[in-house]
């Protein structure tokens, strides 16, 4: 069998090989890092600059988010490529980002109406 597949041990069933899935998540933290890295050095020089003023930690945050996302875009395209069923690395990733946004949505309209149904009844 491939390495990709998994290996076969001697009872005929299939171990999944976990090294992949450790490296993706070397590369999420390294994404995050550089992410907000990167959001650092261009705010701290927009502040210079007086372009940007106030606090950067949120768009630190946001540059780590981000990046995490690029790190661990090997994840996403094979999340939408069970969704699509194309070799299309691009189609892929954005499907399972739309995804994303569809479940968060979802989610986010689901807690606003038990939140609303709460405070009718207190």
């Amino acid at each position: 069998m491939d390495d990709q597949q998994g290996k076969s041990g001697g009872t005929g069933a299939v171990v999944a090989d976990t090294a992949p899935e450790s490296r993706d998540w070397g590369r999420q933290i390294i994404g995050a890092l550089i992410g907000g890295a990167l959001v650092l050095v261009i705010g701290t020089i927009g502040q210079r600059l007086n372009l940007i003023v106030g606090s950067l930690t949120r768009p630190i945050l946001w540059g780590a988010v981000v990046g995490a996302l690029f790190g661990s875009s090997r994840r996403l395209e094979h999340a939408g490529r069970r969704l699509t069923r194309r070799d299309l690395p691009w189609l892929n990733v954005l499907v399972a980002l739309a995804g994303m946004a569809v479940i968060f949505v979802l989610f986010y309209v689901l807690t606003r109406g038990i939140l609303t149904l709460v405070q009718r009844f207190m």
